[in-house]
């Protein structure tokens, strides 16, 4: 599996899966409302997050939580500007999803 981001401030990843031979099985952009649909609360881990939606933008700590949140920018239903948080036990497993707007593209206005 490749991984194509567009850095700390992109919406999007692309994933590339090749066949054992090297060629293109799929390319998918996984950074949308059903991919977040997929992921298993209490169940899917670090690795897997990792596999389906990339590396976060950025990872932060919080006091309410108590593991890493990763944090993935992303556009809602392809037209606002979002944010998931993925939030991680200590033990790496996923213990909420919770997106918002992205405050770094809140007020912003299109021209």
């Amino acid at each position: 599996m490749l991984e194509y981001t567009q850095g700390p401030l992109g919406q999007t990843t692309y994933m590339a899966k090749l066949g054992s031979d090297g060629r293109l099985l799929s390319f998918e952009q996984v950074l949308t409302s059903e991919k977040f649909a997929s992921v298993a609360i209490q169940r899917d881990t670090k690795q897997s997050i990792l596999a389906t939606l990339g590396r976060p933008n950025e990872v932060v700590h919080y006091a309410s939580v108590d593991g890493d949140v990763w944090l993935y920018r992303y556009k809602e239903q392809r037209v606002w500007d979002s944010m998931m948080h993925v939030e991680f036990d200590r033990n790496g497993v996923v213990q909420a999803m919770v997106n918002g707007p992205d405050p770094d593209r809140q007020g912003r206005q299109l021209r």
